[in-house]
């Protein structure tokens, strides 16, 4: 039994510093996963030393209340359980903070009177509530500023307005970079030279198929071969019934393909093939 019990007690040290080794391994993996997620979504500088960015430095204890104040988590600035469920979960490449600029050097009008000039129409709406919608709107900036609007019909205006379609190309983006090679024709996918744009589209990643939705019709491209499957497009009424046919935005979760339509979201059973409930668009953000 001694040696029994000095076995034990030689082990004690051994067992304690592989569990101490073992924590410490998973806290670096953990640091780093954050580390990299306030990188690219909560604008944590790159030039700092590592060894600055320690879970209790300031610049990352500042950027990880800034992230749970934003996700809506309690706000103690470290990495509570919570906080690292929503970091390894899977999201967009977009940044949630961060410095947004349409036109570089921010450029401003030197005259308090400006033109407008409406250069074309959509087709979803009439002319005259485009024309009404403008009117209104430059009303309101001329009520809470000095400027004022005077409306042109030909020649170049201080504010041209125009309606245009775009999504005949796209993008590869991988976390938050554009991958080379991008944007590409739609077409290069397997699309008909009429097919100017696409509604939605839906990555199926257990099937490798991906589901292009345009108008009241889709099409599926196989990941595995690279190309659009065969007997295809069919219609949206068909395969998705009590899914409207005009689809806006669409993504897969929970087992379930969630339809966005307008105000209104279809949630929809791919295997029983049937909308099990509809709800608001909205609801996702809890509105």
């Amino acid at each position: 039994m001694k040696c029994l019990a000095i076995l034990v007690l030689l082990c004690l040290p051994v067992c304690w510093a592989y569990t101490l080794k073992r924590a410490a391994k998973e806290e670096d993996t953990n640091m780093d996963l954050v580390q990299k997620y306030l990188e690219n979504y909560y604008d944590l500088a790159k030039d700092v030393k590592k060894s600055v960015r320690r879970r209790d430095s300031g610049s990352v204890v500042k950027k990880i209340q800034e992230m749970q104040k934003f996700l809506g988590l309690e706000v103690t600035g470290k990495l509570d359980s919570d906080t690292l469920e929503v970091i390894r979960k899977p999201r967009c490449g977009v940044p949630d903070v961060g410095h947004f600029t349409t036109f570089p050097g921010t450029p401003k009008w030197r005259k308090t009177h400006l033109t407008y000039r409406i250069v074309n129409y959509t087709p979803d709406l009439p002319r005259d509530a485009v024309d009404s919608a403008i009117e209104k709107a430059l009303k309101v900036w001329e009520e809470v500023t000095p400027l004022t609007f005077s409306r042109m019909y030909e020649g170049e205006a201080d504010i041209m307005v125009s309606f245009a379609v775009g999504g005949n190309q796209f993008w590869a983006v991988r976390g938050s970079e554009v991958q080379a090679g991008y944007p590409r024709s739609i077409h290069t996918l397997g699309f008909p030279p009429t097919i100017r744009k696409i509604d939605a589209a839906l990555s199926d990643k257990e099937k490798k198929k991906t589901y292009f939705f345009v108008e009241d019709k889709y099409w599926r491209f196989d990941e595995n071969s690279q190309s659009m499957e065969q007997g295809f497009p069919r219609l949206i009424a068909d395969d998705f019934p009590g899914v409207e046919p005009k689809v806006d935005a669409v993504f897969q979760a929970f087992g379930f393909f969630y339809f966005f339509s307008g105000s209104s979201q279809f949630e929809f059973d791919p295997n029983a093939r049937m909308v099990t409930h509809i709800s608001k668009s909205n609801s996702w953000l809890q509105c």
